[in-house]
Parts: C-alpha cells; structure tokens; sequence
C-alpha cells in the first residue's frame, strides 16, 4: 500500500479560500476534514475529533450530525479515501493539490500582470483602497448623526394641492394613517429587524451564490442602517461575512444552516433570532 500523503503545518497555511476552491473543496466543514487528513492521517474517527477540537456550541452539534454523510461525499469525490481504516488524501486529489501549491509558490496567475506592475504595488494600492473605503464609510456614518432629528411640531413639507371643486378648497384633511412600516427609512428595532421570515429569506438567498450590498438591500426591503446592523450582528456571530469589494456571502454557521432541513433548520433559525435579538438589546443597554 502506497504511503499515505502528508503536508506539513507551514505548507498548509498558504491554503486559503481561492486555493480551496480550485481543488474542489468550498465548505467550511469540508476544509476542517480535509486539513485534518492532510496534517495526519489515521483512523477515520480519531482524524474527525482532530478537526472538530476547535469546535462548539452549535457548530459542534451541526458537527456531529453531518460528519458521516462529509466523509461519504469527500470518499465519493475522491478527495478523501479510506483504505484499511486510515482516512487519508485521495492520491487524485494529492497530485491536483500539488499542483495548485506549485503554481500559488511559482507566483502563477491566470490573469496576464501589467508590464511594469509589481506585486508591492499591487498590494499597496488594495491596501490604500481599503483605507480610503473605510474612511468614506466613517465619514457618511458620522454625517448621518449629525443630522437634526425632526422634532414634534416641526415644519413639514406641504403637499401640493390637487385640482378639484372649489369646495374642497381650504378643507382640513385628517391624515390617513396605516400600518405599514417603510424599513427603508425608519430604523427598526431588534425585534422588527431580527425575524425568522427575514432570516430564513436571507439564507436562501446566499445560499448558492454572492451578494452585492446594493442586491441584498432590494431583496430583503432593507437599507441604511438597517441593512447595516444586520450584516454587523450575522457577521459576528460568523453567519455572513462583507469582502472589501462590499459582497456578501454565507460564513461557515451559516452554511451549516442552509443544510439542516425541516424542524431542525426552524428550530436553528428561532434560537439564531432569540440570540441576534438578546445581543442587540444588550447593545443598546450598553449605550
């Protein structure tokens, strides 16, 4: 039998999301299991509890409930085999591995450079575009408490009259008053921001794909700072996450999430939005 394939701490490091992804693997959990098998292989359950020992809560009962269906799929997609009991690097898998370690440390891109640019450069302007987008983002958060909060008995802009019977010039119109709630101006409280509808609506619409700030403002009839305080709290609790690019996508909670069905995903989701509401009323206690 063939030795088993091993990488070494340092090495599996430069692995990050990209390099990931070009070798198949994308979930959060998939990445656990498969890094635990390259540092170590042995025998099936010993690697699982090598890669969940970081793990808790929640995500280590997702954990418990999901590993013997990842295992199956890695096997089956001949990422992962398990050969006398050792779960180990399929040797498909090694050699595609291999190589995309190679052309990460040849510095090989798929995009041709400028002539000219070098790799400094580069990083240096992303990290002065991240600046200059964090302080745009401060200063228009700073601008908007400086805005004077209308006050009772302010004025308000008058409507312009509609052309009708002189009769009904100079009436007083008592306002029609409604129900509905504009949660694009007005600023919601935890308990309106934080439901199990809006949730669930957000985690089907990440679900298989990435997210503009600007596309997740008009499907979930969220902006400002609404939409603001929702990606904050599901970011902290590693449900979402923003790139510099400002898109969004599901974090490795809340992958787990799209894949538990039935009771199990409504029970996750009410004990999410009880725990997003308990952490933005003790925010605001705070304050």
């Amino acid at each position: 039998m063939a030795e088993p394939y091993l990488i070494d701490t340092v090495r599996i490091k430069t692995m990050n999301d990209q390099l990931w992804r070009r070798v198949g693997v994308t979930q959060s959990f998939e990445i656990l299991l498969v890094e635990a098998a390259l540092l170590g292989p042995g025998i099936a359950s010993e690697v699982a509890r090598r890669a969940s020992s970081k793990l808790s809560g929640g995500a280590a009962r997702f954990w418990d409930l999901s590993i013997a269906q990842l295992q199956k799929d890695l096997c089956r997609r001949r990422i992962l085999s398990l050969s006398d009991g050792t779960l180990q690097a399929h040797t498909d898998f090694a050699e595609k591995l291999d190589k995309v370690l190679a052309d990460h440390d040849g510095a090989v891109s798929r995009v041709m450079p400028t002539p000219g640019v070098t790799t400094e450069q580069v990083l240096k302007e992303a990290e002065a575009q991240a600046k200059a987008a964090a302080t745009r983002k401060t200063t228009s958060n700073k601008a908007k408490k400086a805005e004077p909060k209308p006050t009772r008995g302010s004025a308000r802009p008058l409507k312009r009259q509609s052309q009708t019977s002189e009769s009904s010039v100079g009436a007083n119109h008592a306002p029609v008053k409604t129900k509905h709630v504009d949660t694009r101006r007005t600023i919601l409280t935890p308990k309106q921001l934080f439901t199990s509808n809006r949730l669930n609506r957000l985690l089907d619409y990440l679900d298989d794909t990435t997210l503009s700030v600007n596309q997740l403002s008009s499907r979930l009839d969220l902006s400002g700072g609404n939409l603001d305080a929702l990606l904050e709290a599901t970011g902290e609790l590693q449900i979402t996450r923003v790139s510099r690019d400002r898109l969004v996508e599901l974090h490795w909670r809340g992958r787990e999430l799209v894949r538990t069905v039935s009771v199990d995903r409504r029970l996750a989701v009410l004990d999410l939005v009880k725990e997003l509401r308990e952490k933005a009323n003790a925010s605001v206690s705070e304050e």
